[in-house]
């Protein structure tokens, strides 16, 4: 978990980053605190980033959602066995992503154009 927000009610929303592996809607996780412990709860909602039209699909590895359900969600938190997983280091890059453009793209583009 990366990051996790609560609605004016209380509800937490938290977006993930899933590293390997598939997770869907009502499935059963293993969250583990990033201090140590954890505990087991349900997926009782889940939004694919860039894939909101798409209601009900499942996310896959590398890609990022928002998520709600288990109770106690923290920043930190992963999904799996605490014991699987070694320490965690948290750390917020903020940064562009610049793609190329191929040429044929770039045919019809004039300076300045608006």
């Amino acid at each position: 978990m990366f990051s996790v927000e609560r609605s004016s009610s209380g509800e937490k929303t938290a977006y993930l980053r899933l590293r390997s592996g598939r997770l869907a809607a009502r499935d059963h996780v293993v969250l583990a605190h990033s201090g140590g412990g954890g505990h087991r709860g349900r997926v009782t909602r889940l939004e694919v980033v860039g894939a909101e039209s798409q209601r009900g699909r499942a996310l896959e590895a590398g890609e990022v959602c928002r998520v709600r359900g288990p109770s106690g969600l923290r920043v930190g938190d992963r999904l799996g066995a605490a014991d699987l997983r070694g320490p965690v280091s948290f750390r917020v890059r903020v940064g562009h992503v610049h793609a190329p453009v191929p040429a044929r793209a770039r045919a019809g583009f004039r300076e300045g154009a608006r």
